[in-house]
């Protein structure tokens, strides 16, 4: 039985076996190159990893303008999320800001497949 690959047991840390060659990826080493670059003169760069075995290709992520705008404005949350936990805020202002890192993770899942359509081509090279 053909194992595949697991974006999200990746994420947790579990084991990561290629999709081409069926081998157990041991050491993932994230690495980025620049695949485009858009019209106001910002890089697209696309971070991967690839199979020690096959040199199979995963992406990890594009990011673009837009998508390092969403990552930094999720990490400004996940900031002001930690000083309310350490001031013992009350529950519901954390909760409206774990709400917002909801919300902004869901923008960049879409906006992650829509830079995964639009430089397909650019990707698979």
């Amino acid at each position: 039985m053909e194992k595949k690959f697991n974006e999200e047991v990746y994420r947790n840390g579990s084991e990561v076996v290629c999709d081409a060659c069926g081998s157990v990826i041991k050491h993932i080493n994230v690495k980025a190159r620049i695949i485009a670059r858009q019209a106001e003169g910002f890089n697209v760069t696309e971070q991967y990893f690839a199979c020690q075995e096959c040199g199979k290709k995963y992406t990890v992520m594009i990011v673009d303008h837009e998508m390092q705008f969403l990552i930094q404005k999720r990490q400004q949350v996940e900031r002001q999320i930690k000083l309310h936990r350490q001031i013992r805020s009350r529950a519901q202002t954390i909760q409206r800001l774990v709400t917002k890192i909801e919300k902004i993770k869901k923008q960049q899942e879409e906006r992650m497949i829509m830079l995964k359509e639009q430089y397909k081509e650019e990707i698979e090279s």
